[in-house]
């Protein structure tokens, strides 16, 4: 099989399985859709496709041998997802049941609730600039300003001798902020200069993050806040038009990085193909699938799933494995592969992996689905339950597919957000309250 054949085929089931996925939805509100990023998040693969049909073809001309094993991966993932989002979204499970229960003490938050959390992420948005600033501090650079910022952002080669000693103050000021960003317009604070200094610390906070040329946590917070937005306002009468608004927002962010380099004069080349040189996933694939087959490397048998919890270059930690299996060094300027649950399934058990892994993140996608619908179709919310109930369950259902790849951020997301639930709704089995913060 040729690269164009196999492109082909991979972008009829990259754009296929959501197709297949709602309509097992259907009935549904149009604008639950727009709740679930996944026929957004393919658009980028499927514009690969074209991009390096024309730029890369030279680069994957030995991947040939392998393209038919990795479809087949690729196919059976597709439809164990298919399936168990199905299920997760039909069936009635306990876990469904439980954090229906969660979702419902939020409805009944007392108006004092808010208050709490516009506290609370203000301490936390200059505990994140803060921790981070030092950092960039002590070693001496920002990732934005370095001779060499693609190497500087992932802190390999030449930094990450000054990247070491500060990791933890670093690492702990970015989780911070994206575990609190998605609070930021939710609690705006009364009065004009409590806003005035609130919105100063929130995009201090965000340009601090702007320095290491992260772009996700800075741009999804306030694109969710958007979408949920406008899924509440007047029924989803808007959410179309903000749905364009997205994908603009989208594009944008997959060439910033080109744009940057562009403007700090690091790159002679400005043109829409930055759009997708940006999202290299394809190539990363199969450069990986390629590697990992012509290595002959054994099964990890679990250990990426620990492995991120492992420090100092772990052979199975997630990011060094996609190094490993292309030829480079586990130090390498970059943080590895973004690779489908299939596929890192397969690394862990084979064939029986590329069944489980999709599996379980489909069960988990369908049960996320189920339960916005339940939301959405409510008519008794106020905003700001409506999105704390949207922030909590994805919060929620993101925990549980991120563990299949544990990990130290993992941990701290999962404690920030546990402390905005305590926050919300009081500790488990305490008093309770019971105030509507519609009446």
């Amino acid at each position: 099989m040729d690269f164009y054949s196999f492109s082909k085929l991979l972008m009829s089931f990259a754009l296929l399985e959501p197709v297949i996925i709602y309509l097992a939805c259907w009935p549904s509100p149009r604008n639950l859709l727009f709740t679930h990023h996944l026929p957004f998040t393919l658009l980028p693969l499927v514009g690969g496709v074209f991009y390096y049909f024309d730029y890369q073809i030279g680069l994957l001309a030995g991947a040939g041998p392998y393209l038919e094993s990795l479809l087949l991966v690729l196919v059976i993932g597709a439809t164990a997802h298919a399936v168990a989002f199905y299920s997760g979204f039909k069936l009635e499970t306990p876990i469904k049941g439980a954090i229906l229960r969660l979702l419902e003490k939020v409805r009944n938050v007392g108006p004092q609730a808010p208050q709490r959390l516009i506290k609370f992420v203000t301490v936390l948005a200059v505990a994140s600039s803060a921790l981070q600033l030092f950092a960039y501090a002590k070693m001496g650079f920002a990732p934005i300003f370095a001779a060499d910022p693609l190497a500087a952002k992932f802190y390999g080669g030449e930094y990450q001798e000054a990247y070491a000693p500060v990791a933890p103050f670093l690492r702990l000021g970015f989780q911070i902020y994206v575990a609190i960003a998605p609070l930021f317009m939710v609690c705006l604070p009364k009065g004009l200069t409590k806003k005035v200094a609130y919105i100063t610390i929130v995009v201090i906070a965000a340009g601090t993050i702007f320095l290491s040329l992260k772009r996700g946590p800075i741009a999804g917070p306030f694109v969710d806040f958007l979408l949920a937005g406008s899924v509440f306002y007047r029924g989803g009468k808007y959410s179309s038009a903000v749905m364009i608004v997205y994908l603009m927002i989208y594009a944008f962010g997959a060439a910033a990085n080109g744009i940057l380099f562009y403007v700090l004069g690091l790159s002679q080349r400005l043109d829409p193909e930055l759009i997708f040189s940006g999202v290299p996933d394809i190539s990363d694939l199969i450069m990986f699938w390629s590697g990992f087959q012509a290595r002959h490397y054994d099964l990890s048998l679990g250990r990426t799933v620990l492995g991120a919890l492992i420090p100092y270059h772990y052979e199975w930690n997630p990011s060094v494995v996609t190094k490993l299996a292309i030829g480079a060094s586990a130090n390498a300027p970059t943080g590895g592969f973004r690779l489908p649950d299939a596929v890192w399934g397969y690394v862990a058990f084979g064939y029986v992996g590329a069944v489980l892994w999709p599996a379980f993140t489909g069960a988990m996608a369908g049960i996320q689905m189920s339960i916005m619908r339940k939301i959405v179709l409510r008519r008794d919310l106020t905003f700001f339950q409506f999105y704390m109930m949207y922030f909590l369950l994805t919060a929620i259902m993101g925990f549980a597919t991120s563990l299949l790849a544990l990990s130290l951020d993992l941990v701290t997301a999962m404690l920030f957000t546990g402390i905005v639930i305590v926050l919300l709704v009081g500790w488990p089995r305490g008093r309770k309250i019971t105030a509507n913060v519609a009446r």
